[in-house]
């Protein structure tokens, strides 16, 4: 029977182990957005992966065939950096996802080198990570020029834009998509819409009762409510002379 051992790394992603027999072989990655990545033959195991990694790092993608370079930076361990940026190329080549980053020009090479390049230290805030990041790619575009894959800097720091704009890149994608998944979406949002109102219901109720309970206690009833007492399952010590 597999064991599950679930650890937080320092972005507070969920590292979900599958332990096998004791073999510690399958490796789960949970990111965010709730983007699954099965690491199992990216040589990541739970014995090679520290998820205590202090210092955020700029890495380097070469590869010698195409003699192009990307970079990047992460707070976690290279090693799952390079797992996850394997994992993704896997699916791109099995068409089960788009070649749309800037680092597959550098993966298609098929030899790449990944090297971290500085170390910006421990405590850094993602943002400032990405700074540094932005001020290495100038750099190193000043340097090798055309070699270096990344756009401009490498990074958009205004997600909104970002999103907006690969929304408008994309458009026809998700029309196709609503349209195919049509009764799929609406039942999820039907199914949101009940588990909203269902948690409303029971949050109304228990500020209700609430409510009630502190109204008897002070005696502001001049008749006890009997029905509203069995509705909100309220109780009455009769030795403290309390409701409860």
């Amino acid at each position: 029977m597999n064991k599950i051992v679930e650890k937080k790394d320092n972005q507070k992603k969920t590292i979900r182990f599958i332990e096998k027999q004791g073999d510690q072989k399958n490796v789960v990655v949970y990111s965010r957005h709730n983007q699954v990545f099965d690491l199992t033959n990216f040589g990541i195991t739970k014995n090679s992966l520290s998820l205590r990694q202090k210092n955020a790092i700029i890495y380097s993608i070469y590869s010698p065939s195409l003699d192009l370079t990307y970079y990047g930076s992460t707070q976690n361990p290279l090693s799952l950096r390079k797992a996850i940026h394997l994992y993704n190329w896997k699916k791109v080549k099995e068409g089960t996802k788009e070649d749309n980053l800037t680092a597959y020009k550098v993966l298609k090479g098929e030899d790449c080198i990944f090297k971290q390049e500085q170390n910006i230290g421990a405590g850094v805030t993602k943002s400032y990570l990405l700074e540094k990041e932005k001020e290495y790619i100038r750099k190193m575009k000043l340097k090798l020029k055309d070699k270096v894959v990344n756009k401009n800097d490498g990074i958009c720091t205004d997600i909104k834009l970002y999103q907006k704009k690969y929304r408008d890149n994309h458009k026809e994608y998700f029309i196709n998509y609503r349209q195919v998944n049509k009764a799929k979406l609406q039942k999820y949002r039907d199914d949101r819409k009940d588990k909203t109102n269902k948690q409303k219901k029971e949050q109304y109720e228990k500020e209700q009762r609430a409510r009630m309970i502190k109204k008897l206690n002070e005696g502001s009833y001049k008749k006890t409510p009997i029905k509203k007492l069995e509705k909100y399952n309220i109780g009455y010590n009769s030795t403290l002379k309390i409701y409860y």
